[in-house]
């Protein structure tokens, strides 16, 4: 379903708990390009912010940790990031698409994420192969509220999202916000595998 019926043959990889600020725990800019080496993406699709609402840590081209609130050199830091990132997944014009994190049931999350969002919209602008997709309309109601039930077509009852942490989704909210990110993606760039074109 999703992107198979589209003709993608997709190739998955993710790491729990992981982000850009604490890169000196994970390094996604070495895991991004190991996996781009296996499995030669002709479009990437990314979602990372999640977990880097918090201060940056150090890393081998980054020797100084820069703390949350300051907020000017943080926004900087995690740009410089972001853009290491789409040097990786973009490669020689490969078109991805960044997608933020979704909205939060904690205003407090909300207020933090804002600023990661923030900085992820403003550097995907600044390139010509890297499409900001913002999460957080995908997973709010209509007036822009955090959305934990939904009715669903061929469901009785409302579909819930999320478990009660408010933040991780449920696999039945997996599957129905995978639906509209799919849709945003179509409406965004995202084409159809001609037959011709799909793998055999």
């Amino acid at each position: 379903s999703g992107l198979t019926d589209l003709g993608y043959s997709v190739h998955r990889f993710g790491k729990p708990s992981s982000g850009l600020a604490r890169m000196d725990t994970f390094d996604w800019l070495e895991a991004a390009a190991l996996q781009v080496a296996i499995a030669a993406p002709d479009i990437v699709i990314f979602q990372i912010g999640g977990n880097d609402a918090q201060g940056l840590g150090r890393s081998p081209w980054a020797p100084k940790s820069v703390p949350w609130p300051a907020a000017e050199q943080w926004a900087r830091g995690y740009a410089r990031r972001l853009e290491l990132l789409f040097d990786v997944l973009e490669g020689d014009g490969r078109l991805v698409f960044l997608l933020s994190a979704t909205n939060r049931r904690s205003p407090s999350a909300r207020t933090k994420l804002r600023r990661v969002t923030t900085v992820q919209r403003e550097a995907a602008a600044h390139r010509e192969h890297v499409v900001f997709v913002d999460m957080v309309p995908l997973t709010s109601d209509a007036r822009g509220r955090f959305l934990n039930k939904v009715r669903e077509p061929g469901h009785r009852a409302p579909v819930k999202l999320r478990h009660d942490d408010g933040v991780h989704f449920t696999k039945a909210g997996g599957l129905v916000v995978a639906a509209r990110v799919l849709r945003a993606l179509l409406l965004r760039g995202l084409a159809e595998v001609r037959d011709a074109e799909r793998p055999q």
